[in-house]
């Protein structure tokens, strides 16, 4: 409870800066909301929640903590250095992992900015890809060994600080083998054209104490980049299940074919990611959490007040980060994971 009132201390309210949420219009609303509580009863009947879903559960069940990101919303800087300070305090010895695409090694990045503020100190990391490991909420006039650099920390050197990590996933791909080829090849998503990066993460999850996670909506295919210049070519889109009700416009086929990436691959892959998590002994009893992605604001804003597509792809992505949150904020608890 103590680890995910930390994470919202620290995290909340980085992404209430990023985040906003407009509603949709009322009959596409209706018919978004009809479909996801299907899916959600489809996902929950008969589901059986494990000893930690349970302890999850009932900590949001007595949550007092409010559901709104703009909730979090800081003012001044003076009281966010503050929420970094009590945060260093409760991070004490612990090791954090966060595991995700490039926008949760942008939040690590946001992270590390605040701590910078914090500490007087730099952290640099040598970007996704690369990053390695930081030494985090460390004393003052605390002086880093020069072999540090290319060292972790002991556990026994964490007593006054924390460690940080981030592993680049584009897709959470759990596999035990490191070696295997989706982690050691270049491997492209068929249904979308797009590069799926994973790093090999379980080994540093199983030495954390406290695990982040994140993936990101599914890409527009690569094929939508071709045509024309600012609307691309969205075909795949009609010929999609029509999830959400008759509609032949632009906006509507992709709101459609958000929904169909959500339920037919994204949740499914999700819970499978989580899944392989629990079935690991070492790692099916830390602190698990999800931060949830954030929106793009002026072109959905706009396609929810005037029905016009200014950016597709924009709208693509952000349909699904409106659904996808809306599914997983009900459904990660139930495996154990704290959904912030």
């Amino acid at each position: 409870m103590r680890k995910r009132r930390v994470l919202r201390l620290v995290l909340v309210p980085i992404l209430g800066s990023l985040f906003f949420f407009f509603p949709f219009t009322p009959k596409l609303s209706l018919h978004i909301d009809t479909a996801l509580d299907d899916v959600l009863s489809m996902y929950l009947k008969d589901l059986p929640t494990s000893a930690s879903g349970r302890k999850v559960c009932d900590s949001l069940a007595d949550s007092k903590v409010s559901k709104s990101a703009r909730d979090f919303r800081v003012s001044g800087s003076e009281k966010y250095t503050s929420h970094v300070a009590e945060a260093c305090a409760s991070l004490r010895t612990k090791k954090i992992l966060l595991v995700g695409p490039e926008t949760t090694y942008y939040l690590h990045s946001l992270w590390l900015n605040a701590l910078e503020t914090h500490e007087h100190r730099i952290h640099e990391c040598p970007g996704p890809e690369f990053c390695n490991f930081h030494h985090i909420c460390l004393p003052a006039n605390y002086t880093t060994p020069q072999d540090r650099y290319k060292f972790a920390p002991k556990d026994a050197e964490l007593v006054n600080s924390a460690l940080l990590r981030y592993v680049l996933s584009t897709s959470l791909y759990a596999s035990k083998d490191k070696n295997d080829v989706r982690y050691t090849e270049l491997v492209v998503d068929p249904l979308t054209g797009i590069r799926l990066k994973n790093a090999f993460w379980l080994l540093h999850a199983r030495k954390a104490d406290v695990i982040l996670l994140n993936r990101g909506p599914i890409p527009a295919p690569a094929w939508t980049f071709a045509g024309h210049i600012t609307r691309g070519n969205w075909t795949f889109a009609r010929e999609l299940p029509r999830h959400l009700g008759e509609g032949d416009s632009l906006g509507t086929e992709i709101i459609n074919a958000a929904f169909h990436a959500t339920v037919t691959r994204f949740i499914p892959e999700v819970l499978e990611s989580v899944r392989a998590i629990h079935k690991d002994s070492w790692i099916r009893h830390k602190t698990l959490a999800w931060h949830p992605s954030w929106f793009f604001e002026a072109d959905f804003q706009n396609f929810l007040s005037t029905r016009k597509v200014v950016d597709p792809w924009a709208l693509y992505y952000s349909a699904q980060v409106h659904m996808q949150n809306y599914l997983l904020r009900a459904l990660l608890p139930h495996h154990g994971v704290h959904f912030l």
